[in-house]
């Protein structure tokens, strides 16, 4: 390539690996530096490399990254650094926008000059490699007295716990097997293959299951339970074995390349050298080839596999067009490519059996409408058309796949209640399976014995897991009241009789207490509260306590109501002159009833019904509430029925 002004090779090696560096850290695109056995490192998918099996995954080396923060090596100020270095980075910054944002950002936008003094072109900046050893270099500027002191804080914290490392701690798995290809599954999440050895980096702290899977194989063991502890790195062994030959049939394949890439229903299976015949249970199956610099056809084959039996396929292979050395293009080639991998490829409305990302070549010329489809996935656009040409016989094309569902798991106590997302029903008792991404309507169905808690709006969010947990609280119903008979039906709560004197707590008893007496007038029992002692000196005054339990688990959708059916009467205390009804009402030793003035049964010709919210007083466990006149009351209180309920 031509020399960019006078900046040397190693400097433009050196600022791209730092702007390719800073870029996909920063922005998140889901590209990790990848490296092969040439030292050679290029940002990767994790998709994208695992089919380019002779790269694995960088991990930066603790000394190195003790160094960088010895360096305290920072993004350089564009206003601080030479005019040909800073129109450098601003060229390699426009080309990761324009690659791998589709835009420019403002910011950068902003920074361009009208004109470049030396241009430097994609397929240039594309051509420039990123090694190792460039990737790691630190300017080291520092005194070496003073990077031994800076070298002793910094083992000094990281001994202490880590201070310099924000993140969130992981761990390592090394998945090891005996044969090529096996899958990895990390808690059922594909994380790649297992070329004998693969390792998986920023494993979260915690407890994961890891299986492999091939097929026509039998893994021992079958899944493997691990726990794993911050900057720890954990080895797991899988045996693989073919499966019996009385279970398995056998599939050859025939094809110039021995070293293509097989791939069976769309997974990659092995390289072709390695295995060419292929144990496969009983069934369907669509065989590919793919091998770089190389056109295969038949595209794709299906086969059917018999039990005991050997099929055989052949391919034929041949270098891929060339639009340099062919004077006329008949066919095109086109690269349709997804943000998330996997997804279906329909081209003109056709399935083509591909999934993305896919390099189709020998594509007859002409327009094609391109749509993609992933289960819970929404495309965008949701199609495309692109027309292939002499003039122009390449062409890509990307779409981006927006998650429209999230995993859930929603659970009610008792298991009979059912769930309703948005007036449709989910389950009953438990729900877990996908849930549509936005904000819902969450509501329950009754249950006998418990009350139904209030509909709840929840927010679905992408890429985080919603869980809830509701647990109905029992229907509550205490019951206190002299019935028609004279008698005293109790339900669920202790009732016991007694007396206050002036501020002093209630003090049960079993010979003072409110009586219960036979109102001619209306013709029923109550009980009437008086005087406690009325030839006594403090005389004191008549009282009830009701005791109930709650359940540990208040839930405060429901209020809580206590309910009075009473009134005073206007026959007073013996030798009292005036009247006067004042009736005292506690609740865990709390008043309620500051502003209670009871009717007279006389006025109304009957009970009063009074109600008091009492969900702020009461609480789990143990709940006291007292009834009682005070010193001031000089009237008799009649009173029917208590009753809490929520």
């Amino acid at each position: 390539m031509k020399k960019h002004s006078q900046l040397s090779y190693k400097v433009l090696q050196k600022v791209k690996a730092q702007e390719f560096k800073r870029f996909f850290e920063e922005r998140q695109t889901g590209r990790y530096p990848f490296l092969n056995h040439l030292g050679e490192v290029v940002w990767m998918t994790p998709e994208e490399a695992e089919l380019q099996h002779e790269y694995y995954e960088y991990q930066e080396g603790f000394w190195v990254g003790l160094k960088r923060k010895i360096a305290f090596e920072r993004p350089p100020r564009l206003d601080k650094i030479a005019p040909e270095e800073r129109e450098l980075r601003l060229r390699y910054r426009k080309y990761l926008e324009e690659h791998y944002l589709g835009r420019l950002t403002p910011e950068t936008a902003a920074l361009l000059p009208q004109q470049w003094s030396h241009p430097l072109s994609d397929e240039e900046i594309e051509s420039i490699p990123v090694t190792l050893e460039i990737l790691e270099s630190t300017p080291w500027q520092r005194t070496v007295a003073v990077g031994a002191i800076l070298l002793t804080i910094l083992v000094v914290g990281l001994l202490a716990g880590n201070v310099f490392d924000s993140r969130e701690p992981t761990g390592s798995i090394v998945v090891e097997a005996n044969v090529r290809g096996a899958g990895i599954f990390l808690d059922d999440s594909k994380r790649g293959y297992a070329d004998f050895m693969r390792m998986l980096p920023d494993v979260p702290v915690g407890k994961h299951r890891v299986r492999v899977e091939k097929p026509g194989y039998v893994v021992t063991p079958n899944m493997v339970e691990v726990e794993v502890f911050p900057d720890s790195m954990i080895s797991i062994y899988f045996n693989l074995e073919p499966m019996s030959q009385l279970k398995m049939g056998y599939l050859r394949i025939l094809a110039d390349q021995a070293d293509s890439r097989v791939f069976i229903n769309n997974d990659f299976y092995s390289v072709l050298a390695e295995q060419p015949v292929l144990p496969l249970q009983e069934g369907e199956y669509r065989i590919a080839l793919e091998r770089e610099g190389y056109l295969t056809e038949p595209g794709e084959m299906p086969v059917q596999i018999s039990k005991g039996d050997t099929v055989t396929v052949r391919f034929r292979q041949r270098r891929s067009f060339n639009s340099a050395t062919t004077a006329k293009v008949h066919t095109g080639e086109l690269s349709i490519t997804t943000n998330v991998s996997g997804a279906r490829i329909y081209l003109n409305g056709r399935d083509t059996g591909k999934a993305t990302d896919h390099f189709f070549t020998e594509l007859p010329l002409g327009s094609y409408t391109i749509r993609v489809e992933k289960e819970g996935y929404k495309p965008e656009p949701a199609e495309q058309r692109i027309s292939l040409t002499r003039s122009k016989p390449h062409g890509e094309v990307d779409f981006l796949l927006s998650k429209e569902f999230e995993n859930g798991v929603i659970r009610v106590t008792p298991a009979t209640a059912q769930i309703y997302l948005d007036d449709k029903l989910l389950g009953t008792g438990h729900y877990q399976g996908p849930l549509p991404l936005g904000k819902h309507r969450l509501r329950f169905g009754e249950a006998a014995g418990y009350k139904t808690p209030r509909e709840k709006e929840i927010t679905v969010l992408p890429n985080t897991p919603f869980t809830l947990k509701v647990d109905y609280f029992p229907e509550i119903k205490l019951i206190a009241e002299v019935a028609d008979d004279g008698n005293l039906n109790i339900h669920n709560c202790d009732f016991i009789t007694g007396y206050t004197v002036g501020n002093r707590g209630f003090t049960a008893s079993e010979e003072a207490g409110p009586e219960i007496v036979y109102y001619d007038r209306l013709k029923n029992y109550y009980w009437k509260f008086g005087y406690a002692f009325p030839y006594r000196t403090p005389k004191g005054n008549d009282a009830v306590r009701v005791s109930f339990r709650l359940p540990q688990r208040i839930n405060y959708d429901h209020p809580f109501v206590l309910r009075f059916e009473a009134a005073a009467s206007k026959e007073r205390y013996p030798l009292a002159i005036s009247r006067k009804v004042e009736v005292q009402i506690k609740l865990n030793h709390k008043i309620l009833s500051y502003y209670y003035t009871p009717k007279l049964l006389e006025d109304i010709n009957g009970l009063e019904v009074i109600e008091w919210d009492i969900t702020n007083q009461i609480k789990p466990g143990l709940n006291n509430l007292v009834i009682t006149v005070t010193d001031k009351n000089n009237s008799y209180y009649y009173l029917k029925r208590i009753s809490i309920s929520n």
